[in-house]
This record gives C-alpha cells, structure tokens and sequence, in this order.
C-alpha cells in the first residue's frame, strides 16, 4: 500500500511540473516572424490568460492529489484513529499495530450492563443507544470494552430499555445477543472498536475464577469460541478479554490446572484463535498466588508480576496483549495510599506489577479499567489519577476507562447522573491523553468496514438470575455493578419509571450444555449447563455462595460455575474456600432498575457469615379470586451496618394478576433505598419505629401474566440485631 502512494505521488508531481512550464511558456512573450504584425493586445490577453487559468487550475488539483495520497506525520485524535487505523490488529514488542504496521493506541471507555440482569447496556432507558454512541466517539474515544455475562448471552430478553425512545424501538423484541449485536453494528458505522469482556459467569457477580456459579471450564471456552465465530467478519470487534479480575485462589506460574489462571488463558486463547486468528487475545493478572511476587498485595486482576518468567503462550504470539486494572482510595484505601513515599511510590508499583511487560517489550499494556470520582490535585484520589494519567501518556499505554455510565457507585463516570451531561473535570484530564502522537497517520481514505448480516440465533427459553447465599468478604471491592435501585420514599424525589419487561421471566429449568462436537451453528449460544437444572419446574436453584459485602449508598435521583480440571472432562473440581484476604471490588446481583445510581461494594469490615432469611420467608401468598402469588426473598449482602435484599413476586397461578400488595414485618431496620417497587411504613408518622410495610408495584409492574415475575428490593440499615424481615405475604386480584 505505501509502494501504491509513492507512485502516486511521483506520477503527481511529474504531471504538477509538466504543468507549470505549460503555464510559464504561456507567460513569456512570443517572437514575431518578419512581415507579421503585431496583434492587438486586447485580442493576446484574451487568448493567452483562459490557458494560463485552466493550466493553473490543473496543477493544483494535481499538488491536491498528491497531498492527500502521502501519508501525513501529524497526530491525529482518537476518534479519528478508528476511521484511519487499518483492520485488523496485531502486536510487536510493546505495541499494537494495524494491519499496515503503524503503531496505534486504543483509548476506550467501558459501557457496562449486558452481564447484569437486565442484559443491555446501561442507560438506555434515558437515551438512544446511537446518540450514546455517537457522543462516546464525540470526546474523542475510539474503544468500547463491552461487559457481558455467558447467562446473559443464553437468556432471551432484556429489560432496562425505553423502546420509545428514537432507535432504541429498533431493539423491541430482541434477545441480549442480538442487543449486542445492533450495540457492535452502530458502533462499526460509527467508526469505533469493540473489545468484547467476560465480566461475570451469571449476572450476579465477578467469580474468582473462570468456573463456577454453576458454569464450567468448557462453558467458557465454547462462549468465547461462539462469539469469535460470530463476529469474525465484523472486523470493529477487536479481540477477547478473556476474564474479568480473576482473584482469590487464581494464581499464576503454579502449574495447578485448578487455579493458574496463565494455563486457562492460553487454553481459551487459542481455541478462540483456532476460529477467529484475527482478535487479540486480551488477558488480566491476578491478585495473589504468584511465585516470587515481589508486591504483597494488587488490585484484582492487577498482578502481572509473572509474565516474565511466566508468559502466556499463544499460536500466534502476535495477538497478545496484557491487561491490568488500576484504582484508588475511593474504590479501596489500601496501605500504599497513605505510605510517606505517596505518591511517588506508585510508579515503583506499575513497574513491577505490570509496566516492565511493555518497558521490556515482552507485549503491549492495555489498562483494561482504571477510574475514580476524584481529579482534584488537593485529594488522595485526584493525586493517583494525575499520577496515572501522566504516566499512561509518557508510556505511550492504551486504555479502557472505567466507567462511561454514571451509576458506578465509588468511581462514578464520564457522564452524569442525567445520562447526558459529561463530567467536564474527568474529561478535561483524559482530553490529553486523547489528542494521542502515536495513532495511524491520517491518509484521507477511512478503511471500509464491511457490513454483515448477524444471524438470529434460535434459544431456549429465558432464564432469570439464580438465587445465591451470600458470604462474608473482608476484601476491597471488586468493581462490577448493581444495576441502578430506583429509589422510592425514602429519598424522596420522584423518578420516571422504566416500561414493562415484554416477556416472561419466570425462572425456568434449563438444558444441559451439548457436547462441544454439537456446537455447529455459530449463531446460537447452548442451553445452561446441567449444574442448573432443576426438578422442581419454576424454581431457579441456587448457585455457590458470592463474597458479598456492601454499604447502602445515598441513592440521588436523576433529575430528568462447577470447574473442570482439563477441558472437555465433567468431573468437577472443588470449589476452594472463599479467601480473607483483602481484595478490591465485587459487584452486588443485579436488581433491575427504575434508574439511578448503582451500589458497588464499600468498605465496612464484615461480621460473620450472614444467614438467608428464614424458610419461612419463601411462603405462597395469601389469594384473592383464586390468584397465587409466590414470594421469594434473596438476602444479597449482610454487613455490620446494613443489608440489602432482593425480592422475587411470582404468579404461578393460570390467571394474570392485574394488581397486587406486598407485606411484611421488619422490626429493627430502617430502609434507606428501594427499587423497582413502592416500599412505605404502614404507620408512615413514625416510620423510623414502624415494624409492618407495605410494597405497592410501579404503574408498569402492577401487571403479572401467569407463570410472570417481578423483582424488586431495598437497602436497610440495622437498628439491632432482629433486622430481618418477616412474614412476606402477597396478595393479588
């Protein structure tokens, strides 16, 4: 291609010069011959000066040419980076190529909410997901990283989405996948990458490893291996991060086929290379558990210190990249946050923890997350994230912000709480990472990213969020999301309420997963894997214990799996046992939201292991006109100061409840947020002692079809140790 533009521009400039002498011999005077008289110089004017334009005329046009087919040397900003980067991507040393080998940075952002339980990215019950995207490129970024969860991908419909709303009617009737699909498409015609994130197993939380919560290895691996099919002629979908975080017992360099996350990584590495060799294969660090590690404590997914003596191993070396997460005090206070060498001690910690892989051009770093709410110089939070910023720019490193939405409780985003406003003093500060000097030069001729026809998968029926047990957790959190509470009274500002959900979503019993050999139609993710069946028909069983551990924030309103030691085997390992040593973030289930701001897991030290609520709390409703409402509670998280629970209506009756009320006794708490549901206090003059609620629906949840649920819940804080709630009744007609 650049032999191409040489010639160009040679046969350009030889025309150009061609052209000038015209226009030169056309200026000097003409000898007359002997006996010829002179002609009038009105009459020479006139025949000379339309030559001398049209000469000019084509000389520029053809120094124009030339211009635009040399390839310029100036920088370039991200968003013009993905129209003038040539697809696909690769790897050399410490940086990532195009597919003409210009060096390129990728500087994203992350849209998170497929891998909650409403399975669409979050906002869209506010805005229209071209005009997110369109604004996402607006400021300069040139990246998504897309969270999802392999429960979302299997479910079939979506919740959290205001069909009303411009091309947002585009996606009524569609099923998280092919959400995604249209989220990818938009986003190829706006000129801006997809980098596709295992955030989760189910839609509840981020495991430790990638097994478990009722998925296996395999689950895994042929998920990765669907999407690379899917998409490997959609080339604006990048590569695959691998797995969100791995922490706890992940370990790497250890040889354990149970725990050394390097091993998993190249397993599923080259399984999605073997369909897709045009991705790059993204993948995290660990926690802990690495042999020698010099730094006795990262981030989730921020341990990287193995990779030298320890290197993932591809087919094709040139696909890999490296990918750390990064945060401050506000996500987690640890020690080196308040050492006396602060903050100069924090490039001492990239270097060993990760940067040395790009200093050393063992691979490229891409900071997969990093965020926080603070930028002010004067705050501990502001401090690092100067410091980081600083350091991302002078080592040329590509990176995923964390987060664009706003509902990410302790980092906020890059837009406000109205899903619209930018939060000028975070953008401010990337501004200078996004006006970049090491993006593909600017030829003037955008790339043609060709357009593809996604198939329309064929799934079983819709799933709904297992049920977990929680367990303590005395680790720092890890920054996965709840989906925005909707508050109801307690604070008290009023909310626009989100439309119905459109399809049923009963929990139901679910299809073991075919064997790999079945797996032939790229287009259609298998049916839940067998760990998830359930004999009781309606009845999601529930899933291994989560480490939960959260603090109610104040909610403020909008103003507007089982392992597998190899893969292919169905003998599972053992889970090991929940780890208590500090870690960063771990995201609460996800309840659906009326809007609003997520809770993400702060800091309070946890008591002992929290107990569900009692048996009894799972009751059949009273019935009115022969209508039975089941209730079944799901205490989320339990703390010292507060809890959170999720609660489950379902008609299992043959006739569709047009109304209904739900009741129960809670004698020594106090609810501080609620969502998806009106929560009051029976005796609303005194609700601080009030023992009765009463949970009226939302105007768009009053409705239950038969063999529908709803699901709501709320925050409280304690008042004593009797705090769980009681006597869940429902009632409906």
């Amino acid at each position: 291609m650049s032999r191409f533009f040489r010639h160009i521009s040679r046969v350009a400039r030889i025309l150009s010069t061609i052209l000038l002498t015209i226009i030169s011999h056309f200026g000097q005077p003409r000898r007359r011959k002997p006996g010829h008289s002179r002609l009038p110089k009105y009459q020479r004017t006139k025949f000379r000066l339309p030559w001398r334009i049209i000469a000019l005329g084509l000389a520029l046009v053809f120094l124009s040419l030339m211009e635009l087919t040399l390839p310029s040397h100036h920088p370039v900003d991200a968003a013009n980076a993905a129209r003038t980067m040539q697809l696909p991507l690769s790897t050399q040393g410490s940086q990532l190529l195009d597919s003409l080998g210009r060096p390129i940075l990728l500087r994203g952002v992350n849209w998170f909410g497929i891998e909650t339980d409403l399975h669409a990215p979050h906002g869209l019950w506010k805005r229209d997901y071209k005009d997110m995207l369109a604004q996402i490129k607006s400021l300069g970024y040139n990246m998504i990283r897309l969270p999802f969860s392999i429960q979302s991908l299997r479910a079939s419909e979506v919740s959290g989405i205001d069909f009303n709303i411009g091309s947002n009617r585009e996606l009524y009737g569609k099923s998280p996948l092919e959400v995604m699909d249209a989220i990818i498409k938009e986003a190829q015609q706006q000129g801006i990458l997809i980098l596709l994130d295992c955030h989760q197993l189910n839609d509840q939380r981020i495991p430790p490893l990638w097994y478990g919560d009722g998925f296996t290895e395999t689950d895994w691996i042929e998920t990765w291996k669907i999407l690379a099919n899917r998409y490997r002629n959609q080339p604006n979908v990048i590569g695959a991060d691998l797995k969100n975080e791995p922490h706890g017992p992940a370990s790497w360099g250890t040889n354990d086929l149970a725990t050394d996350w390097r091993l998993a990584a190249q397993r599923a590495g080259n399984a999605i290379l073997a369909v897709n060799p045009n991705w790059l294969i993204v993948v995290e660090g660990v926690e802990k558990n690495v042999p020698g590690q010099r730094l006795a404590t990262h981030w989730h997914g921020g341990n990287l210190e193995g990779v030298r003596e320890y290197p993932v191993r591809l087919s094709n070396a040139n696909k890999l990249v490296y990918s750390p997460h990064e945060y401050g005090p506000g996500v987690f206070n640890h020690s080196w946050f308040s050492e006396p060498s602060f903050p100069n001690n924090l490039e001492y910690r990239w270097e060993i923890a990760w940067n040395y892989i790009a200093r050393e051009g063992i691979a490229p770093i891409l900071i997969g997350e990093f965020g926080g709410k603070e930028v002010d110089p004067n705050s501990t939070e502001g401090v690092w994230k100067r410091r980081l910023v600083n350091y991302i720019n002078r080592n040329n490193l590509s990176f995923a912000y964390w987060s664009w939405n706003p509902n990410s409780g302790d980092t906020g985003g890059i837009l406000q709480d109205d899903w619209q406003s930018v939060e000028a003093p975070k953008q401010q500060l990337l501004q200078g990472l996004l006006i970049a000097n090491n993006f593909a030069p600017n030829v003037g001729v955008a790339p043609i990213i060709p357009s593809i026809s996604i198939p329309r998968p064929s799934f079983p029926p819709g799933i709904t969020k297992p049920m977990p047990t929680p367990l303590p957790n005395s680790q720092p959190r890890s920054i996965g999301q709840m989906p925005i509470p909707t508050p109801s009274r307690q604070p008290s500002r009023s909310v626009a309420p989100l439309p119905p959900p459109l399809s049923n979503s009963t929990p139901r019993s679910v299809a073991p997963l075919p064997p790999p050999n079945l797996l032939t139609n790229p287009g259609v993710i298998p049916p839940l894997p067998a760990p998830l069946q359930s004999s009781n028909p309606g009845v999601t069983p529930p899933l291994p214990a989560p480490n939960l551990r959260v603090t109610p924030t104040q909610v403020t309103p909008l103003p507007l799996p089982s392992p597998l030691a190899n893969p292919g085997l169905k003998e599972p390992l053992p889970l090991p046992s929940p780890s208590a040593t500090p870690r960063d973030r771990a995201p609460l289930p996800s309840p659906p939201p009326d809007t609003n701001q997520a809770l993400r897991e702060p800091r309070p030290t946890p008591e002992t292991s929290p107990n569900l609520p009692n048996p009894n709390l799972s009751t059949r409703s009273q019935t009115r006109n022969r209508v039975s409402l089941k209730v079944v509670p799901n205490l989320h998280s339990d703390w010292q100061e507060g809890f959170c629970i999720g609660i489950q209506v379902i008609n299992e009756g043959s006739t569709k409840v047009e109304d209904w009320e739900l009741t129960f006794q809670m004698n020594q708490a106090a609810i501080n947020n609620s969502w998806n549901a009106n929560f009051q206090p029976r005796n609303r003059e005194n609700s601080q002692s009030s023992k009765d609620y009463v949970v009226t629906p939302l105007d768009w949840g009053r409705l239950i079809e038969p063999g529908q649920s709803r699901h709501l819940g709320f925050c409280a804080n304690k008042l004593g140790s009797d705090y769980k709630p009681k006597q869940m009744l429902a009632s409906g007609h």
